[in-house]
């Protein structure tokens, strides 16, 4: 790329505008010297051309011109169109008044709206995986090249002109423009329909990439039944000649999205179409489907090895020709996955900045058919001897499909097949699961679609689909009950809003005993079906329901053999959507399979599906069905928000508060540009939750997001945070400390939703909550609390106790008739109280007392209540608790120890647990525990705890919330009943809740699946207080949620919650107990994550010898805590004390287990670790190598220590010299990583970090910047940015950007990356030591030579007091010291510097090490220098020759050294 970039040109002004044009100033300078009488002086130099004025008019579209014959077998012409057609109506991306794509010099396509698609309701999985790194693996595009008709101001040359005298006239010189136009052309075969979102993220990715001049889409109907069709996107959009993209102007390159599956690609057409475009311009096939599906496609390739001919711009075409002489293709177009890798791959190729593409896919054309052959009709050359039966169909897909779409394909079976209604199924119960698995679905076979007329084929609405008959009853009986009910309900839920009958089906599956009736809508018969198939399927109770609904004869078709696609208000084609590709073709197809699969992506991207500027079109059909009808009233104003999650029930019965709703809406809507909380203030229960709930309610559908945080305890708020990063769809893991941080962001910044509600239900401590507010952004926060600080830091909004007509309204509302005396005189003795009105309310309505008798009652308990005052201060504040509250509760309380004792020992133990809710699993699973009371015979018999909880809900002292099945008390009726409690048996229930905490236990807290449940247990193994509990299995609980808290990322927490088991148990079991050192180890384990090293190695130091002292040295616990001090040593810097520690470890532990257990191969590796660290690399290598295979043999390959010994090893052959043999290992072991552990786990990101610095050192130093890139982000996401892997990461990436070319980026992240190891590691820590030399390698490339030589003086010194002179790191540093003398001039000194380092090199590393080499190579540099150049040549020659063999001829360093250059030595941060 020639010149200097210079700034975009600016769009041209607007007519009438003020500012002048630098043409009308020559214009006008020209007429003043005309008018001063002095004619126009004749130019000595070239006449500035005049830059034409540009036409704003939309041209004309281009002449459709469908040919019957293919179009390159006709005279080559172009149309009579221009080159750079646009539609008379402006895509469907283009914003109003915008002219089309072609006429914007720089085109960034705004993505429409989705269709008649309600988000609120129908969701999907994100279409990509990571967009960021699909734009930086297209960056090499970003090019710019002088125009040939834009011309600017040249400001040199016109002073030049305005100083030499006359003509004072400007000059002006081509303008910079973006070098590519990029034709996108789209498949819109039926099944593409399933990557309609990733098709629509990619072109807006595309748009915004900065790269393209124009960005032109075309939609490419592969489906028909004979020739192809190409037009345009949009509505009455015009057809394009089969040529279009191919023709000039000559920079211009077409990429076709496609998944291979249309008919045009199985009779070769499509692929012939693109091989003619090939020839023209540069073509690229991506296939949207992951590599090693390819194989199930009509789209075949070959491996070959490409490379570019005649690169743009230069060029007169740019195509890819294959060096595979056995290829049989012509011109070869590279066919790619969606992924970075490819992508980079392919735009270096584009722009001939990389070398020859190497196992590389071409696309294969095939020949035309000769049905002679084979003795077939063309059409019937795949036909199966005898049709395939519904169960055959099944076993088939299920035998070749991914377990995600085997399962997704089950749960469809009893869902209504329009796309959103399918995709929303896939986002809620398949949350993990990507477009390719719906896709999938949609090319299994077992589908049919029915094409509806539509101007945009992606739209959610083109297409609806239905299963073969049989297939679907097929996939049924291979699925649970309880799966297939909690599908039905989903999609029932939200079709209701605008079907109500179908609410009616909900009922019944809540129900299904009761009589109530359903009606089936006129015409709505195919949109039942599903759901009468699935009661059908549920048998039971659900048999008669789907019996009575299809003995209308609605139904019968399907049921009775009759095609079912007959049925209904349409006809459907019987052909399936795409029948999968036969796994043996005759004599034309060709199955390639990669060595190494590609990896689903498994991110989540955060995508708004509503936003303006989707590819989707918003035209529905004219009529729609009841289920069409639901998708489409979705978008209508008063819709639930996109983003809803954990607001509670509506209270049904909400009565007045209508002046604090009207002032919390203006509060909430005023236009500030900060986001101040509001807070409901005010005493328990008043009702400042029911006036939020009610808030949030009325006001949905003014927001994008409503989420609710109960925000009592830290943790429970971030697990809201956790929740609602993966609602938005973030590219982050379900670890706290990654995703709080990622939520926070995308608030802030309003992307994917800019109008959003946060609600803080009891946020009693500002210091805690306050940290979770977004800094910035335009949502709004709402809070409640009983705290009165809340009015120093937020605009509060008092909340007081009812006045007396609401209070009256709301018995008459809930009670019987009350005359008004009654209601007045229960409203004062309640004090207006709106819980205690409530509670009243339900009780008069249930027991039907009469309200004087209930007076009489009420008052008879306040008499007795009063007398306990002194007793209620010392349980909760006077403000908390109100004393006609506590007496109107004692009421309903004894009437139930009456009518159910059972129920009130439930709510007894509830008292305990926190204010929040209790899943009704807990007591299920506390049915063997040794309860009190009638409290185990309740929990041990199903209907008992039924009876029980209603009797609860009817007096109203719980809520029972049946969508998550669960329980919650008011604190104020928990201190009611711990009040009325003796001590004994307060002692004896709170026992029991321990009990049930413990057996609600799911043991395994590494485990990803257990950690909601840990989540719920949280904050009422707090409220509870079982960290005081003795009993064995309570504190194994208590253990367990350490560890969940620690492996979740919630390291504050962690860290609260053992440190307070941790100063218990040491009184209550005593500092010597198991369970007391266990959970010291996860102690100082979060300690050390948090960078407080002193306090971990103090408390593992104390740990180890209790150990040794009371299990002894052959311990399995004693070795574990041995192994804790050893990594403590590694983090102070001692890396000889580790070793030998290590060291005694690793061999007690093979004498008292053998060396094939799975504790002393754990024990290996941290010994390989330390022997790694002291630079005996060989050492380590050989003991991982041998640790390896033990571990294969005992733990399988899978298995993550098995995995991690893997890329431990790879260092070891790294560090050995084995450059390319490691990065081969890391490759592979990394993939293995992120699908076996997950992509943001430690281990995954150790084996990233690998990666990256294996592709460093085997010479590609793109990958390693990328890959080293992505290391630090994840790190510093998930740590911060002071933790040891963020800071290894760091300093690794320093190298990389170096390497890269980057030295701005290295000096400055190497600078801050320094600093911040001084503050964590210590100044003298090697790892310190090693990042000075890694920046001052980068200082002396900048010129700054004499700085980065005292940096490496004062290194050099540091390593050779810590590490020895031997060590090498501290033979790193002795090379670049010795080129920063040789660069300031000293010669001399840096060659008696290299001398010794070599000596040292070669006796350390051995004479053919990399760094050996690099020394060597540097001392010949030297010897030159200082004259002596028949031993430096020879030295050179021999050490050249030495290098070559080690590294390979194209190596960067061996490259390097060709062309006399010194060598670098880097000092990696090693994992400790």
């Amino acid at each position: 790329m020639a010149g200097t970039p210079s700034a975009p040109t600016p769009p041209p002004d607007p007519p009438g505008s003020a500012d002048l044009t630098s043409y009308e100033l020559a214009d006008g300078l020209w007429l003043a010297m005309c008018l001063a009488g002095r004619s126009r002086p004749r130019s000595t130099g070239p006449a500035t051309p005049r830059q034409p004025r540009r036409n704003t008019r939309p041209r004309e579209s281009p002449r459709p011109a469908p040919s019957p014959t293919p179009p390159w077998d006709q005279e080559r012409k172009a149309p009579d169109a221009p080159r750079r057609s646009t539609p008379a109506e402006p895509p469907p991306w283009t914003p109003a008044g915008a002219t089309g794509l072609s006429d914007t010099p720089v085109p960034l396509p705004h993505l429409p709206s989705v269709d008649a698609i309600a988000t609120a309701v129908w969701t999907s999985v994100p279409g990509l995986e990571n967009p960021r790194m699909l734009e930086r693996a297209l960056r090499p595009l970003r090019r710019t090249v002088a125009s040939a008709h834009d011309l600017v101001l040249d400001e040199e040359r016109t002073a030049e002109a305005l100083a030499e005298g006359e003509p004072r006239l400007p000059r002006y010189r081509p303008a910079r423009e973006r070098w590519l136009d990029l034709v996108l052309v789209v498949d819109t075969a039926p099944s593409m329909a399933a990557w309609r979102h990733s098709v629509n993220e990619f072109s807006r990715l595309l748009g915004g990439l900065g790269a393209f001049r124009t960005l032109d889409i075309r939609l490419l109907d592969t489906d028909r039944e004979s020739d192809l069709r190409l037009h345009g996107p949009g509505p009455e959009a015009p057809e394009f000649d089969l040529t279009d993209p191919a023709l000039p102007p000559r920079r211009r390159a077409v990429m076709v999205l496609t998944d291979g599956t249309g008919a045009a690609w199985q009779r070769g057409e499509a692929q012939r179409l693109i091989t003619h475009w090939s020839e023209n311009a540069p073509v690229v096939v991506v296939d949207l489907l992951p590599h090693r599906s390819w194989y199930r496609t009509w789209m075949t390739t070959r491996d070959a090895r490409l490379h570019a001919v005649g690169p743009l711009p230069h060029g007169a075409r740019c195509t890819a020709s294959t060096t595979d002489s056995d290829a049989v293709v012509g011109a070869a177009v590279p066919v790619i996955e969606l992924t970075p890798r490819w992508l980079a791959r392919w735009a270096h190729l584009l722009v001939g900045d990389g070398d020859d593409w190497s196992g590389a896919h071409v696309l294969s054309v095939p020949g035309p058919p000769d049905p002679e052959d084979y003795g077939l009709e063309p059409d019937d050359e795949f036909a199966p001897e005898h049709p395939q039966t519904p169960a055959e169909r099944v076993l088939q897909f299920r035998a070749g499909a991914s377990p995600t779409a085997f399962k997704l394909a089950q749960q469809l079976s009893v869902a209504p097949l329009d796309l959103a209604v399918m995709e929303t199924v896939q986002q809620l119960t398949q949350p993990g699961s990507r477009p390719a698995h719906m896709a999938e679905v949609l090319s299994s076979g077992l589908l049919v679609a029915e094409n509806r007329p539509a101007a945009n084929p992606f739209a959610a609405t083109a297409h609806r689909y239905a299963f073969l008959p049989g297939v679907a009853e097929e996939l049924l009986a291979t699925c649970g009950r309880a799966a297939t009910a909690e599908v039905m309900r989903l999609v029932l839920t939200r079709l209701s809003v605008s079907v109500p009958e179908m609410g009616d089906l909900v009922r019944v599956l809540t129900t299904p005993s009761s009589s109530q009736r359903v009606t089936v809508p006129a015409g709505a018969s195919e949109d039942f079906a599903p759901f009468v198939r699935g009661l059908s399927g549920l048998s039971g109770p659900y048999r008669t329901w789907a019996d009575r609904l299809g003995g209308a004869q609605r139904f019968s078709a399907q049921d009775g053999g009759v095609d079912p696609l007959q049925s209904g208000r349409s006809t459907l084609p019987k052909k399936p959507v795409s029948e999968p590709r036969p796994e043996t073709v005759k004599g034309q197809h060709f199955r390639t399979v990669s060595e190494q699969g590609t990896l689903m992506p498994d991110g989540h991207s955060a995508e708004d599906r509503g936003e303006p500027g989707s590819m989707n079109d918003a035209n529905t059909p004219t009529t729609l069905s009841p289920v069409e009808r639901a998708i489409a009233e979705r978008r209508k104003a008063g819709s639930p928000p996109p983003v809803w999650g954990n607001v509670p029930p509506r209270n049904v019965n909400f009565t007045g508060r209508v002046l604090s709703l009207q002032d919390l809406h203006t509060r909430l809507t005023q236009g500030t540009t900060a986001v101040l909380p509001e807070a409901l203030q005010g005493m328990g229960g008043v009702g400042k939750s029911q006036i939020a709930i009610e808030y949030t309610y009325r006001h949905s559908s003014d927001y994008d997001i409503v989420w609710w945080i109960p925000a009592e305890q830290p943790a429970q708020i971030r697990a809201a945070f956790v929740d609602l990063a993966q609602r938005l769809r973030l590219p982050t893991s379900i670890e706290a400390n990654t995703a709080v941080p990622a939520v926070l962001e995308a608030l802030r910044v309003g992307k994917p939703y800019r109008n959003w509600l946060l609600v803080f239900d009891n946020a009693e401590s500002p210091e805690t909550v306050t940290p979770f507010f977004p800094h910035g952004g335009t949502g709004r926060i709402l809070v409640t609390s009983r705290n009165g600080q809340w009015v120093n830091m937020a605009r509060t909004v008092q909340v007081d106790v009812f006045d007396r007509a609401e209070s009256v309204e709301l018995l008459r509302r809930r009670g019987p008739e009350l005359t008004d005396e009654q209601a007045e005189r229960l409203s004062h003795e309640l004090g207006d109280l709106p819980l205690a009105i409530e509670q009243a309310a339900v009780w008069l309505t249930e027991t039907g007392m009469p309200a004087e008798e209930y007076l009489d009652l009420f008052l008879g308990k306040k008499e007795e209540f009063e007398g306990r005052r002194s007793e209620l201060l010392e349980l909760a504040p006077p403000m908390d608790y109100q004393l006609p509250v506590a007496a109107a509760w004692n009421v309903s309380l004894d009437r139930l120890k009456d009518t159910n004792p059972g129920a009130l020992q439930i709510l007894q133990v509830c008292s305990y647990f926190a204010p929040e809710p209790v899943s009704r699993s807990l007591f299920m699973a506390g049915r063997n525990a040794a309860l009190p009371g009638l409290l185990g015979e309740v929990l041990s018999d199903p209907i008992r705890l039924g009876q029980a909880l209603r009797e609860i809900n009817r007096y109203a002292l719980a809520r029972i919330d049946h969508r998550t099945n669960s329980i919650q008390l008011h604190r104020l009726v928990q201190a009611v009943l711990i009040d009325q409690m003796p001590p004994a048996e307060r002692e004896q229930m709170r026992h029991a809740a321990h009990l049930l905490l413990s057996g609600g236990d799911p043991g395994e807290p590494n485990v990803t699946r257990n950690w909601p449940r840990y989540a719920e247990l949280l904050p009422h193994i707090r409220a509870s207080g079982a960290v005081e509990c003795d009993n064995h299995w309570v504190r194994s609980l208590v253990v367990n949620t350490v560890t969940y808290l620690f492996t979740w990322g919630d390291h504050d927490a962690c860290l609260e919650l053992a440190q307070d088991a941790l100063r218990t148990w040491r009184v209550s079991i005593g500092p010597d107990d198991p369970q007391t050192l266990t959970v010291a180890r996860y102690c100082s384990h979060v300690l050390r994550a948090l960078g407080r090293y002193s306090e971990a190695k103090e408390l593992n130091t104390d740990s180890l010898e209790r150990r040794r002292r009371t299990r002894g040295d052959a311990d399995e616990d004693t070795l574990l805590a041995a192994r804790a001090v050893a990594v403590d040593m590694r983090a102070s810097g001692d890396f000889a004390s580790s070793a030998k520690l290590n060291k005694e470890t690793y061999e007690q532990a093979v004498r008292s287990f053998g060396d094939r257990e799975p504790v002393t191969i754990a024990a290996a590796v941290d010994y390989g670790t330390a022997l790694r660290l002291t630079g005996d690399f060989t050492a380590a290598r050989d003991l991982d190598a041998v640790n390896l295979q033990y571990a294969v043999d005992a733990l399988g390959e899978d298995s993550l220590l098995t995995m991690m010994l893997v890329s431990l090893l790879a260092v070891d052959l790294r560090e050995c010299g084995d450059y390319v043999g490691a990065s081969e290992m890391q490759e592979n072991n990394s993939i293995r990583f992120e699908q076996l552990a997950g992509k943001e786990t430690p281990i995954t990101l150790m084996a990233l970090r690998h990666l990256g610095e294996a592709r460093r050192k085997a010479g590609d130093h793109e990958g390693g910047l990328a890959a080293g890139t992505e290391s630090w982000e994840r790190n510093e996401r998930r740590y911060g940015s002071e933790h040891i892997d963020t800071l290894s990461a760091a300093s690794s990436l320093v190298i990389a950007q170096r390497q890269a070319g980057n030295l701005d980026e290295s000096v400055e992240l190497g600078g801050k990356t320094l600093d911040l190891m001084r503050q964590t590691l210590g100044e003298e820590h090697p790892f310190t030591l090693g990042t000075m030399t890694n920046l001052a390698i980068s200082l002396r490339r900048k010129g700054e030579t004499e700085r980065a030589a005292d940096l490496n003086r004062q290194a050099r010194d540091g390593l050779i007091a810590t590490v020895g002179p031997n060590h090498p790191y501290t033979l790193a540093v002795a090379i670049n010291l010795a080129s920063d003398l040789f660069t300031l001039g000293d010669a001399q000194a840096a060659a008696e510097a290299d001398e010794e380092t070599l000596r040292r090199a070669t006796e350390t590393l051995g004479e053919s090490h990399p760094m050996t080499l690099a020394c060597a190579l540097n001392l010949a540099a030297d010897l030159r220098g200082l004259g002596k150049t028949n031993r430096a040549e020879t030295l050179y020659a021999a050490t050249l020759s030495s290098l070559r063999q080690v590294l390979g001829q194209e190596h960067p360093a061996t490259l390097a050294a060709t062309r006399n250059e010194r060598a670098d030595c880097d000092a990696e941060v090693y994992l400790i």
